[in-house]
Formats: C-alpha cells, structure tokens, sequence
C-alpha cells in the first residue's frame, strides 16, 4: 500500500472505534493545531505525517491520549499528567465540590491518594487559606503533584510520599485534628478490573485502581485512624457503584454513634458517586 494511502486519515477513521476516533480527533486539534471541522469537511481525507500517524496508532493501541499530550483538563483548569498516573474522571469533580463545601476557609485538610495533584489544587484555589496534605505511594504520582503544584502557583499544597496506613503527621497536620479527609482511594475490586477499559486496565497504574478487601481497605483504614478526629471533621469518599450500600451499611454497624453519613451524591448516571461522613 502506497505511504499516502497507510497514512490516510480517512481509512484509519473507517476502521477504528467511536471512542478511538473522539480520542483522534481531540489529539490532532489539541497537538497539532488540525480542527475537527476542518476534517469532517473533508471527509477525513488527510494525510498524516509520520508522527500525527505514531500518536494515532497509539490511540488505536488504546493508550490513553491524556498520556501522549502530557496533560489533561480537569474541574476548567489543565493539568500536567505523567504515565501510569490516574487520569481523573469527569466524576471526581463531584468529591472536589463536596471537600469545598465542608472545608472552611482556614481548614486543615488530608488528601490520601492525591495522583497528579488535580484534586488538591482545585480545592486550593477554592480554599487558599486551607492547609492541605496531598499523600501517595506511588512516587510518580507526588512528583506529578508537585509539578502541577508548581504549574499552578499553589502555596499551601504540600505533598508526600506516604502510605496512609503509617501516617502520623506533617506540617502539624494529623488525623487528629484535620477537618476535612478527602479521598479518592483504589475502590475496584479485583473480579471487576478484567471488566474495565482496555485502555485503563493496560496502562494505568492498577494500584491507584483495585483496593484490597473488595474494594473496602482504604476507606476502612482512613475510618480508623479519624475515630480520634475533630467532632467537626468531615470525611469525602469516592465511592464505586457497587460498594456503595456495603460501605454505608459497615459505617452504620461499625461506627454506630461515631460518624453519620450526611451526603451522599450521585453522578449524571444516578450512581451513588460521593459520600460524605461526619465525626458526631
């Protein structure tokens, strides 16, 4: 087959996936500046050079295009993404308004899990007078925190490598007396992650996806290490749609006269997405 034909944008389109050719799409304009509408105009007859054509295969491979373009746009504000780093989900932006909600302004805030930074600094930007921990144990993910901290001109993030379960304190900041403990914690249980895109379960990193005791072993140890919480203290969980009625129910058992649910928040598919604990 002739350079010019292999290279045809248009036969490439025809053969691909609705999901593939958005991703196409959205790259072509955002990296090399080439508009959709220009294309469908055209019919996607377009010859493309022979690195649009390597970024393309690579969608077609299924990675993932926030990895080839290095940042992805979250909560109206773009953010730097390094591979194997959690890409955050439309959804998330739901935990990012309940932790502004119940953070007050001069707040002292934990986030576990914090990934490439966006849902601390979207909170900061919100709360700039809060002082905010962004912990995880995955050292790609503190230095992508820090590179987005950077990028955003945040002061009051300060991010750690850190495992939730040995955490005692840090810039006077403790599960003591914190006000807000938000997280978006691996929620998947590992029957489920056969069963998720090809493009996440292949490429990004499957700590920041699959939690240990079916889903339940984050949210039960951040529990724990709060029972000595602040009576005000306001706990933000990401929840799975189908761990939702299990961690509601161990809360109301285990915890009974310690913490009470006060929220919980669905996304625009009515999935139980957000849940929102309160230290009583």
């Amino acid at each position: 087959m002739p350079l010019a034909m292999a290279n045809n944008l248009q036969l490439i389109i025809n053969k691909t996936s609705v999901i593939n050719k958005k991703d196409i799409l959205f790259l072509l304009q955002k990296k090399y500046n080439i508009l959709p509408s220009h294309l469908v105009a055209n019919n996607y007859n377009f010859v493309l050079n022979q690195q649009q054509l390597e970024d393309v295969e690579k969608i077609i491979n299924n990675y993932p295009v926030e990895y080839i373009l290095g940042e992805c746009d979250f909560y109206g504000h773009n953010f730097a993404i390094l591979p194997k780093v959690l890409i955050a989900r439309f959804e998330t932006e739901l935990l990012v308004k309940a932790a502004i909600k119940y953070a007050t302004p001069s707040a002292k805030i934990i986030e576990i899990g914090c990934g490439s930074g966006c849902l601390s600094i979207c909170i900061a930007k919100h709360r700039p007078k809060a002082k905010i921990i962004a912990l995880d144990i995955f050292p790609p993910a503190i230095q992508n925190t820090k590179q987005n901290i950077i990028l955003h001109k945040i002061h009051n993030i300060f991010a750690i490598l850190q495992n939730v379960k040995t955490f005692v304190k840090y810039r006077g900041v403790s599960f003591c007396n914190s006000d807000v403990v938000v997280s978006n914690p691996p929620y998947i249980k590992k029957s489920s992650f056969a069963l998720l895109q090809q493009s996440v379960k292949s490429f990004e990193s499957k700590f920041a996806l699959v939690g240990e005791d079916n889903g339940l072993e984050i949210y039960k140890i951040i529990l724990h290490k709060t029972l000595q919480g602040k009576k005000s203290l306001h706990i933000c969980f990401e929840i799975g749609f189908d761990i939702s009625t299990t961690l509601q129910a161990f809360i109301n058992t285990q915890y009974h006269g310690i913490f009470k649910i006060v929220e919980i928040i669905k996304d625009f598919n009515n999935i139980d997405r957000v849940l929102v604990i309160k230290k009583i």
